[in-house]
């Protein structure tokens, strides 16, 4: 009892603030759990794509670590020299404030290369799809955000919409969900990425890349492929602000061509590892037994009436 005591006078306010702090701690641990999983899930996106011979491509440092993204340009330039093996599409996904008569909506806006439209067979229900040739202004909307946000407008093709504070148009709508290319996000607003090679604006807007083999080629193939034009491909865009030298370090050192199903692989690697098992088990309990007897705590002292008996010394008077 006076651990207990001793415990609680370092929390003002007694019993209630050290039971309140331990759930705050097990809602920020559980919060950090959740963000893992979230990220675990997006890495078996590959699998729910409706693509035969999926892979993902990623630029490597000196060290071969994977870089975040890649720079927009070196897609402009990387999809023509892997053209006769695999068809290729870069992404990014953003939050962005849509302006309508009711307020501020955030939506999730997809900035992808046109082909990737052709490439999932992605069909409008409304209008029609992007082109190779449509600038940055003219936008996809869903067939989600459509009907609840613009209540089905049918009219809606040729209006426009006040994304970020900047004017799109909307040139069609989608007849059925996008896949969620970030595993719980599916894209409301496609827009077409910016087009060129060593423009600074298409130079700094980082995308991811992935695509689906042709034929019978495989990932390492590709790879191969791509790393042996890497110094040409970096060489071609480098942006008139930069150098080589240092954009040899933004772009990095070559590629890593992954199989579609890499984050199936090691998502079932880790599951199957006992301790990993064991270790999700006993956080699970840990954070189950926890909740339960904070929950019982509170419940039990409110209904006898028990108030705090103890104070913390910095909150006391006269000190």
């Amino acid at each position: 009892m006076k651990v207990w005591k001793r415990i609680t006078e370092c929390f003002p306010g007694g019993l209630y603030s050290c039971v309140l702090t331990l759930l705050i701690l097990l809602l920020v641990l559980e919060t950090g759990i959740s963000a893992g999983l979230v990220n675990l899930a997006a890495e078996t996106i590959w699998k729910t794509l409706p693509l035969q011979g999926a892979f993902v491509l990623q630029a490597v440092d000196d060290g071969g670590n994977s870089k975040a993204a890649t720079p927009l340009s070196i897609y402009t330039i990387l999809r023509h020299v892997v053209a006769n093996e695999a068809d290729v599409f870069a992404w990014n996904q953003n939050l962005a404030q849509l302006s309508l008569p009711e307020g501020i909506q955030l939506v999730n806006v997809l900035s992808a290369s046109p082909n990737i439209l052709h490439i999932l067979k992605i069909k409008p229900a409304l209008g029609r799809l992007l082109l190779d040739e449509d600038g940055i202004n003219v936008a996809l909307i869903s067939s989600r955000l459509w009907r609840e946000q613009l209540y089905a407008d049918n009219a809606v093709v040729g209006k426009e919409l006040l994304l970020n504070n900047k004017h799109v148009t909307v040139i069609g709508v989608l007849d059925s969900p996008f896949p969620a290319l970030i595993a719980g996000f599916p894209p409301d607003i496609i827009l077409s990425l910016p087009s060129g090679s060593t423009a600074e604006s298409v130079a700094n807007v980082p995308v991811h890349i992935i695509g689906r083999l042709r034929g019978t080629f495989l990932p390492k193939a590709l790879e191969q492929t791509v790393n042996t034009s890497w110094s040409t491909i970096v060489a071609a865009t480098v942006p008139v602000t930069s150098t080589l030298d240092r954009w040899h370090k933004v772009a990095g050192s070559g590629v890593r061509v992954l199989d579609g199903r890499y984050g199936v692989n090691r998502l079932r690697d880790i599951v199957s590892a006992p301790f990993n098992v064991i270790f999700l088990l006993g956080i699970s309990l840990l954070l189950s037994t926890s909740a339960t007897v904070s929950i019982i705590i509170i419940a039990f002292s409110s209904r006898r009436g028990i108030r705090p008996q103890w104070e913390c010394p910095l909150t006391r008077r006269n000190l």
